[in-house]
């Protein structure tokens, strides 16, 4: 389990390894080019769920904790989906990887 850390106060969200490396991906992407945008996540605790988001500005310090060797190369499709999300009004929410379509 990675970690994603934002802000001042250091919040710490954990997502799985893979998933953190493409959202890492489309999230530099976005602040090289001095985007902002939204990204939200869904965090379970015991019995209830909650809808957590934080507005992502390149002036925000943020880290990004992935465990060495679980790297394998990122899924373009799944990537295109996350830019995709993240470019839209409700901005970057995680999502499944999309299966891959034989060629």
């Amino acid at each position: 389990m990675g970690k994603f850390i934002y802000g001042s106060t250091s919040r710490e969200v954990a997502f799985e390894d893979r998933l953190l490396a493409h959202l890492r991906a489309v999230m530099a992407a976005k602040l090289r080019r001095g985007e902002c945008f939204l990204f939200s996540w869904i965090l379970e605790a015991d019995e209830h769920a909650t809808e957590q988001s934080v507005w992502v500005h390149p002036a925000i310090a943020m880290g990004f904790e992935i465990q060495c060797g679980t790297a394998k190369p990122l899924n373009a499709k799944w990537l295109e989906d996350l830019t995709r999300a993240a470019n839209s009004n409700s901005g970057l929410t995680p999502r499944p990887e999309p299966v891959p379509v034989p060629a």
